[in-house]
Order: C-alpha cells, then structure tokens, then sequence
C-alpha cells in the first residue's frame, strides 16, 4: 500500500514539475496577445489541467516541452523508497484529502441557505432555451452558478432591477460554456498540486480569463452598454462564498472593467489567427515529445 502511494504521488510530482513550463509558457501567451479576446485564451487552460489530472505523458513528435523536461524527474522512486518519501507522500495525500473536503463541505453549507425563485427562466444567448432554474441566498453580495450536472443560478436577495438583466446574462453565459465544471476540475488539480505555487497562480489567472471571456460574450450578443455592465459589475464585487462557484463579482475586477471600457471589436481575420494560433499551441503544449531511444554498440551485445 505505501509503495503505490509513493509512485502515485511521485507521478504527479512529475506531472507538476512539467507543467509548470506548461504555465508560464500560456503566462507569456497572454501577455502577448492582451488585446485579442480573452475566450480565446482561456481554452488554453484546459492544457495545464489535463496534464496536471492526468499524469500519464502523451507523447507526439511536435511538442514546446524541451526532452530535458519531459524527462521524469524522479526516477527509481518505488523501488529505492525509504521512510522521508512514504512520510512526504503522506502528508501530501491528508492535505489533498482536507482541501477536497473543505470545498464541498462549504458548497453543502452554503446550498442550505438557497430559497427557490423560478423555474420559468429561460438561458439567455442559447440557441437550445434550456430552462434555468433561479435561487436567492442571504448575506452574498454577488450572483453566481451553483451546480455542475444542473447548474443554476443564484441571486443575493437585494438585487438592483437595473443590474439583474446584466448578471442573469453573464451567469447563463457560464452555463452555456460549462464554466462550472471546468472551475472544479480545475480546483481538483489544485487539490492536487497544493505544493505548488505556479498552480495556485494558474488557478487565479484561469478564473480571470473565464469571467473576462464571458463578460465579453455577453456584450457581444445583447444590446447592453459597457458603461451600464461595468456599474452592475461595480454593484456586484464578490464576496468569498465558495471556490467551486463561478460569480458575476469574481476575479480581478478591476481588469475586467479596463477590458469591457477598452475592448477592441476584433475583425474576423483578428478572430481567425488567433483559433489557429491557440489551436497550434494547444497541441504542442498538449504533449510531451519522444523518448529518446538509446543505441547500445554491437561490440556490446556480443
């Protein structure tokens, strides 16, 4: 039982040493293309939590990794174990183990105080209507999307009629790109890779993306003023009611209000280079490159 232990977690210790190059490579990515629309960028994301989730590398012959860091860093682990490693593997499940408690046990604190609104409401900028279930919730300054299989939508209890058009647009938006399940799984790698700070950093610029994208989605397709959308962002600053939730006030408010009063209407063309850029990237980041296949002299074998 402690050598599997020992070999899973010295799996994902690889996985997070790889990925990590994986990380500031997409950091370096948005920082080049900040003015290109943000829902472009954050599929790049899901690169980083596949390779953090599943630590089995898939290996191509196009590949960003360089070999040096697609090699395992540890190497030997099982079979040279000793008590440091069994102790270090350990301590890293019990703490994966309490932030994966911790998050569903305030998702279950907090759907207690849910009281049911509509069931008649309507996904906004869904071609298929899907019907969306509403909640209000006491003490929350902010709306968000509660749920992964049924999501819904809950409301604070004091809501502006002026900013509901607004936040109702934005959290269906969420459902119609299935933010919710996205942002668990991403939490799910953080569990995992609690030790490491560049997952963490991921995590939050991955929560920034996701809101920015939606924000620009929703001011793309409804007749709504950025001025008007920042005021009920404004209205709406999020309060920290639970990390599994995706919420209209989340991420870096500030950013996200500079990126709606001073977003460039991108061209088709804009739109077009940037997929196939993303595309082409995503696949090189996706996988590891080759193992290098070692030749032994003939001298040797006789």
């Amino acid at each position: 039982m402690s050598s599997i232990l020992v070999s899973i977690f010295s799996k994902y210790f690889d996985a997070s040493l790889k990925s990590s190059f994986v990380i500031l490579i997409i950091i370096l990515l948005r920082f080049v293309f900040k003015r290109f629309p943000k829902r472009a960028i954050a599929v790049l994301w899901t690169v980083v939590w596949i390779r953090l989730l599943i630590p089995v590398p898939i290996r191509a012959n196009f590949s960003f990794i360089p070999k040096k860091a697609a090699e395992t860093i540890i190497t030997e682990t099982v079979n040279n174990q000793n008590d440091l490693q069994l102790i270090i593997a350990v301590i890293w499940s019990v703490l994966f183990i309490a932030l994966v408690l911790y998050a569903v046990i305030s998702a279950l604190l907090l759907r207690r105080r849910f009281k049911r609104i509509s069931d008649n409401a309507y996904a906004p900028l869904d071609r298929a209507r899907r019907v969306i279930r509403m909640y209000s919730c006491i003490g929350i300054s902010s709306a968000f999307v509660y749920g992964v299989f049924r999501p819904f939508i809950v409301l604070p209890e004091e809501l502006k009629q002026e900013d509901s058009r607004c936040i109702i647009l934005h959290e269906a938006t969420h459902i119609r790109r299935f933010d919710p399940l996205k942002k668990i799984l991403a939490y799910l790698a953080c569990a995992i890779h609690w030790f490491n700070p560049l997952v963490w950093l991921a995590f939050r610029l991955f929560n920034n993306d996701i809101e920015m994208a939606c924000d620009e989605t929703v001011l793309r397709f409804a007749e709504i003023s950025p001025i008007v959308y920042s005021q009920a962002l404004l209205n709406s600053t999020a309060q920290r009611k639970g990390i599994l939730h995706v919420s209209f006030g989340a991420g870096s408010v500030g950013a996200r209000i500079r990126n709606i009063l001073c977003r460039d209407i991108a061209s088709p063309a804009k739109l077009t280079l940037l997929t196939i850029i993303c595309t082409l990237v995503t696949c090189m980041l996706l996988f590891d490159p080759p193992k290098a296949v070692s030749v032994i002299p003939r001298e040797d074998i006789e």
